[in-house]
């Protein structure tokens, strides 16, 4: 049993820690894939008009890990961006969370990767119960007129998200705020819940190489052994 964070400013900070919180005692690498995917050039111009990049691609990488205190197997998603110059030299744009790439040049299956990538990415830490999910608690803003995605100031002078379940409960957000039907405080542990198999088979069929084990494979080898070998 995890142990409960009832404080609020306490929740708030390790809701930010995600990544760091996904690297605990225990973690063991099940499988990695990876999907290449070209980007259309960008709008980075030189002085003489013509776009920065002559090539401009993502390598995303898929991984499943299994760590002892969860109930099933965590997908972590990452990409790293690069760009070749016109002088032939690739320019490493960095490794993390690049999802804006594909949210804004990608076509129907890079949009469809992206919707799998933020709806499941670390499902082993997940800040809301199963109903505050299903309501769309992490997608209610604080200002209506930006975007969730935008970083804010909020109502009790913290700087963060805009979303309410990073404001907490008392200055009139959702976090610490209790489920109405089981009563679980937003934040207050991490969750998990468990991937669909099917999301792993696309994912599956998006990525490579064809010889690494496959998501479905790993996931189905790990359920069997048991969370602990």
């Amino acid at each position: 049993m995890r142990k409960e964070i009832v404080d609020a400013k306490t929740a708030k900070t390790v809701l930010g820690e995600a990544a760091r919180a996904a690297q605990v005692s225990g973690d063991r690498m099940l499988t990695k894939r990876y999907i290449h995917v070209s980007l259309p050039l960008g709008e980075a111009k030189q002085q003489d008009g013509r776009s920065r990049y002559i090539r401009h691609w993502l390598v995303v990488e898929i991984g499943l890990t299994g760590r002892n205190n969860l109930e099933g197997p965590e997908l972590s998603i990452c990409a790293t961006e690069y760009g070749k110059l016109r002088n032939g030299r690739t320019e490493d744009l960095g490794t993390g969370q690049h999802r804006e790439p594909l949210r804004e040049r990608g076509g129907t299956a890079q949009l469809r990767l992206l919707e799998l990538w933020e709806r499941w990415h670390l499902n082993g830490l997940r800040a809301g119960c199963e109903h505050q999910r299903a309501g769309g608690w992490d997608k209610r803003p604080i200002y209506p007129d930006k975007p969730t995605s935008a970083y804010v100031r909020h109502p009790d002078r913290s700087n963060g998200w805009n979303m309410l379940t990073w404001l907490p409960v008392e200055h009139g957000g959702l976090l610490s705020a209790p489920c109405p039907t089981c009563g679980y405080k937003y934040g207050s542990q991490w969750l998990y819940e468990a991937i669909p198999t099917e999301v792993l088979a696309e994912l599956d069929a998006m990525s490579g190489p064809p010889e690494a084990k496959t998501l479905v494979q790993a996931a189905d080898q790990y359920q069997q052994k048991g969370r602990t070998q």
